[in-house]
């Protein structure tokens, strides 16, 4: 479960030095429910669990990016438990027959809850794969040095996929649920895809407002994990 959990959050944590806090994942513990949240300048993961055995009531720490690519390399793959010792400045985890003891990070982390929007209007059931095909065949001619946003138009029953760079212009776009009003979104291609590859199910909820708000990725039930990626300004031309 933990292995999952970290594979499909550590992507959005933050490589900013400058806010070293952000540079780990935070674990929140409350309710037998372990919550972990990834976040940057940019997007924000977030994957929660039942937990067992839970003592000393609610409490979270946060994990450097070091040691969670390290869990995510030789914690075991099926679901083997996981015990987690924190205290006030280091963490330790013991698996099968493993011990890892980490260092925390010091200082207080995002008030991730305040970024996420209480409601959006528009909420659309979609194949995370279709539309995961659609942005890399978009993504063809966006290298490293050609970063341009790629331009999301939702309309009607179609999402239209478009980038324009110094290599040409690419165009896709696949069926929707019926969108009630066009909104135009520009995404960073990697930032939308890390959050859709991440997402566990065939299908999942996208949720959307307008062109400068976040969008949302969230399951059809539940709240076993959120995925936030903020638009990007779209300039005439791109």
């Amino acid at each position: 479960m933990l292995r999952d959990m970290l594979g499909r959050s550590s992507f959005a944590v933050s490589t900013n030095e400058n806010k070293p806090i952000l540079t780990g994942s935070l674990f929140e513990v409350s309710e037998n429910t372990l919550t972990v949240v990834a976040v940057d300048s940019s997007r924000l993961a977030m994957r929660r669990e039942p937990c067992n055995n839970m003592r000393g009531g609610a409490f979270s720490f946060v994990v450097p990016g070091d040691t969670l690519r390290e869990l995510s390399r030789i914690l075991p793959e099926n679901d083997e438990e996981t015990t987690i010792f924190p205290d006030r400045k280091h963490a330790m985890f013991r698996f099968e027959r493993t011990v890892v003891t980490t260092r925390l990070l010091e200082g207080e982390f995002l008030n991730y809850k305040s970024v996420i929007p209480d409601s959006l209007p528009i909420s659309l059931k979609v194949s995370t794969s279709d539309i995961i095909d659609s942005v890399e065949r978009v993504s063809l001619i966006i290298s490293e040095r050609l970063k341009n946003p790629v331009r999301c138009l939702f309309d009607g029953d179609a999402l239209r996929l478009s980038c324009v760079t110094a290599l040409g212009r690419s165009y896709d776009e696949c069926v929707i649920p019926f969108c009630p009003e066009p909104v135009e979104i520009g995404f960073n291609n990697r930032y939308l895809l890390d959050a859709l590859k991440a997402c566990p199910d065939d299908e999942c909820l996208l949720q959307i407002k307008a062109s400068l708000s976040p969008c949302i990725l969230r399951p059809l039930e539940g709240d076993a994990y959120l995925y936030l990626v903020l638009p990007v300004r779209l300039k005439a031309g791109e």
